[in-house]
C-alpha cells in the first residue's frame, strides 16, 4: 500500500456578538436575551434575561446550540441603583393657609409631576401627594404627607349687655386661649344704643380663625313719676 496524506480542515470557532442592553435601571422590566447573536449564532442564555430589580450588574452567560463553531461568552449588564427623589416639606400648615404648589424638579435634580400637584390644607387633615418621576430618569416613585393643623377659634368674655349710658369698653388683644390680634373697632361704644359687632384679626402665623362678637346694648330709659301740682 502507498503511504497517503490527509489534510483536516479546522474552522476557527467564532465568537457571538450581541448588543449589550445595559445600563437599565433598578425599576426597569425584566428584558430578555436574544437567543440568536447579532452575526448568525443560536444558542441559550442563561439567565435567560435580565432582572435588574436586584439593583446590582448582572452577567449571563451564553451557550452555543450543539453544531455552531462557537464560543460559550459571558455578558456583563451594568445595572443603575434608583434614587429617591428628595423634597423640602411645606408643612405643618395652616387651614386658613393658601394652597401651597410642589416643585416639579427634586432637591436632587429629579424631574416629575405630583399627584396632587398642590397641597390644598382647607379640608384641615394632613395631605399625602404622590411624586411619579418623567421617564428616562432612574428614581423612585416617592409619597410625601404635609402635616395640616386645625384653625382654632380665638375665645373672649363678651362685655355686654352694656347700657346706652355706658364709657367705651377697650377689647382684650390677646383672646382666652392665647391668641393675639386686633380688634376692628378696638373698643365698643354703646352711646348708639344699638348693639356692636365687632370683628378680631388673629396675628400672623397663628392658626387661627377671624372671629366677630356681638355685644348687646341696651337702650336708657327715662324715669317717669306722677307730677304733684299743681300745687298751691
Amino acid at each position: 500500500a502507498n503511504t497517503t496524506m490527509m489534510t483536516i480542515f479546522v474552522n476557527t470557532a467564532s465568537g457571538p456578538a450581541f448588543t449589550n442592553p445595559g445600563p437599565l435601571c433598578q425599576n426597569d422590566a425584566p428584558v430578555s436575551l436574544p437567543t440568536t447573536s447579532n452575526n448568525g449564532i443560536s444558542g441559550t442564555w442563561s439567565p435567560a434575561s435580565i432582572d435588574p430589580s436586584g439593583g446590582s450588574d448582572v452577567t449571563a452567560t451564553f451557550t452555543p446550540d450543539n453544531g455552531e463553531c462557537a464560543n460559550a461568552v459571558m455578558m456583563t449588564v451594568a445595572v443603575n441603583t434608583a434614587t429617591d427623589p428628595t423634597f423640602n416639606n411645606p408643612g405643618p400648615l395652616c387651614q386658613n393657609d393658601a394652597p401651597v404648589s410642589l416643585p416639579t424638579t427634586s432637591n436632587n435634580g429629579i424631574s416629575g409631576t405630583w399627584s396632587p400637584a398642590s397641597i390644598d390644607p382647607s379640608g384641615g387633615n394632613d395631605v399625602t401627594a404622590t411624586f411619579t418621576p418623567d421617564n428616562g430618569q432612574c428614581a423612585n416613585t416617592v409619597m410625601m404627607t404635609v402635616a395640616v393643623n386645625t384653625a382654632s377659634d380665638p375665645t373672649f368674655n363678651n362685655p355686654g349687655p352694656l347700657c346706652e349710658n355706658d364709657a367705651p369698653v377697650s377689647l382684650p388683644t390677646t383672646s382666652n386661649n392665647g391668641i393675639s390680634g386686633t380688634w376692628s373697632p378696638a373698643s365698643i361704644d354703646p352711646s348708639g344704643g344699638n348693639d356692636v359687632t365687632a370683628t378680631f384679626t388673629p396675628d400672623a402665623g397663628q392658626c387661627a380663625n377671624t372671629v366677630m362678637m356681638t355685644v348687646a346694648v341696651n337702650t336708657a330709659t327715662d324715669p317717669t313719676f306722677n307730677n304733684p301740682g299743681p300745687l298751691c
